[in-house]
């Protein structure tokens, strides 16, 4: 009797994946299948056609996506709408600012503070937060 090779059963689930991966792209519920780009109005153009099959019914749906760049949006530009955000949500104020000027709206309002979990100290004791009157949270000893 020859001594166990597993390179055998090795390459027979490699190839059992790659058969289910081919089925799995082949036999698919959606298919989606861009065209060539044009330009129109000075934006960049494709059509995009989705086919969808349920229940033995297949639907065609065409959609219309335009870009100002030809090459769409790059990581680039992601990013740079990302930080636009990120500045326009900065200039808006938060849950704690909106609560904590609520909160402190009176001069005699005790310190709004939370219990927090401190999983690092030695006897698992909880920590202490509490609120400032301008939103933002201080850890106190």
């Amino acid at each position: 009797m020859p001594p166990f090779d597993p390179r055998v059963y090795i390459k027979m689930m490699f190839y059992s994946i790659v058969f289910i991966l081919f089925c799995t792209y082949l036999f698919a519920d959606t298919r989606t299948i861009k065209g060539d780009k044009f330009e129109q109005d000075g934006q960049w153009c494709f059509v995009q056609v989705v086919y969808n099959t349920k229940d033995d019914v297949v639907t065609k749906k065409e959609e219309l996506i335009c870009s100002e760049d030809p090459e769409g949006l790059n990581n680039d530009k992601i990013k740079e709408l990302e930080k636009l955000l990120e500045l326009e949500k900065a200039k808006k104020p938060g849950y704690w600012e909106l609560f904590a000027a609520f909160y402190y709206k009176d001069d005699n309002a005790p310190l709004y503070c939370r219990k927090y979990a401190r999983p690092d100290s030695w006897f698992k004791r909880p920590g202490n937060a509490c609120l400032t009157p301008n939103g933002e949270w201080e850890i106190v000893r």
